[in-house]
């Protein structure tokens, strides 16, 4: 089995998980370390950043960098790109994770969601996904071979006790296409 595993090798390669501090993101952050890539768990929370950040370099020193990342500021995510592109010098992976949807309140329905709540899903798991690959598009470009660079979209399906979806395709249905 260890053969068939050496070709999903990644050493070398530099990664991006967005929300990759908590959740499914720290589990792609620690996959990705494991399969022998350079890893930025990016993250709002600074906190969870350091922790997962810290604990990950344990066991995989000098491949880790922890990075607080805003996916809804442009300029949160070109402060990123410039680090990565200073420390790795390239970047071969994106993993586009961060979302927002658990962090809502429960209702009822999910025809109860207020504008703004809304609208605040859609920036962080729409939005955020295409100005993430923008920003980081460039520094790929420059350093990968056309057929080499790889983009990841989540998708994540909660379905509640009484069988209410409450979340479905993070939106990428959305960039279909795009």
């Amino acid at each position: 089995m260890s053969r068939a595993l050496d070709l999903f090798r990644l050493d070398g390669k530099v990664a991006v998980v967005t929300g990759g501090s908590k959740g499914i993101g720290m589990f792609y952050s620690q996959a990705l370390a494991e399969a022998g890539a350079n890893v930025v768990v990016a993250d709002i929370d600074p906190t969870s950043v350091v922790q997962t950040s810290e604990r990950l370099s344990k066991e995989h020193d000098g491949r880790i960098l922890g990075a607080a990342l805003d996916v809804t500021s442009r300029d949160s995510l070109r402060a990123l790109v410039h680090q990565i592109d200073q420390r790795r010098g390239r970047l071969d992976i994106l993993v586009n994770n961060a979302a927002l949807f658990s962090a809502l309140p429960r209702r009822e329905s999910p025809w109860e969601i207020p504008d703004e709540a809304f609208d605040q899903v859609m920036t962080v798991n729409v939005r955020a996904i295409y100005c993430c690959t923008v920003e980081c598009l460039p520094l790929m470009q420059r350093h990968v071979r056309r057929e080499e660079g790889t983009m990841l979209q989540t998708k994540t399906m909660v379905i509640d006790a009484d069988a209410h979806v409450l979340e479905s395709d993070r939106g990428t249905g959305a960039l279909r296409g795009a």
